[in-house]
């Protein structure tokens, strides 16, 4: 398998009991690898611009955090488990869900599709956010299917600017 381009910065977060809180420069072309822990049942997604203070530079905050409080997760998982409060916390190594968002600055042409593949095959990531499509998502015709990406949401761009896709495999998360 050819290696990842070089120009692309990679990060890797994960949501705890807090939060992933991410900044995705509109010109710099990113992903991000986001894995979830495996006691939390609900996370929030938020994208919005966001306008850097004395700048006229704006960039996409994307802020993923769980929906309950830690407590509340906690008690849930610990109840399925059959553990009680007192008894040590399981030490499991695993994600719930992983999800790359990628500010990609342009989809469809035949290196986005190669380095995608690429991406999903090393990282097996739950869900897709892309960011700065540049083109519509009907263009890709059955390219995601093909990934395992069977549903989807998305906000098409306006010209040949912005755009975004949220992908997911519904047999692994529920959106």
């Amino acid at each position: 398998m050819e290696e990842i381009s070089e120009n692309i910065l990679m990060a890797e977060h994960r949501v705890d009991q807090f939060r992933a809180l991410i900044f995705l420069e509109l010109e710099k072309e990113a992903y991000h690898r986001v894995g979830i822990d495996w006691w939390l049942a609900e996370v929030k997604l938020l994208i919005q611009p966001w306008w850097e203070l004395d700048s006229h530079n704006v960039s996409h905050m994307v802020d993923v955090k769980p929906t309950r409080p830690l407590k509340d997760d906690q008690r849930s998982v610990r109840n399925i488990l059959g553990l009680s409060e007192i008894e040590d916390w399981p030490n499991l190594k695993m994600s719930a869900m992983d999800m790359i968002i990628w500010n990609c600055r342009g989809a469809g042409n035949a290196r986005f599709r190669r380095t995608l593949w690429e991406l999903v095959s090393l990282h097996k990531p739950d869900m897709l956010i892309l960011m700065e499509t540049k083109v519509e998502l009907h263009t890709m015709g059955m390219f995601f299917n093909n990934l395992g990406y069977t549903a989807s949401t998305h906000v098409d761009p306006i010209g040949r600017s912005g755009g975004i896709w949220l992908l997911w495999n519904p047999s692994q998360a529920n959106v």
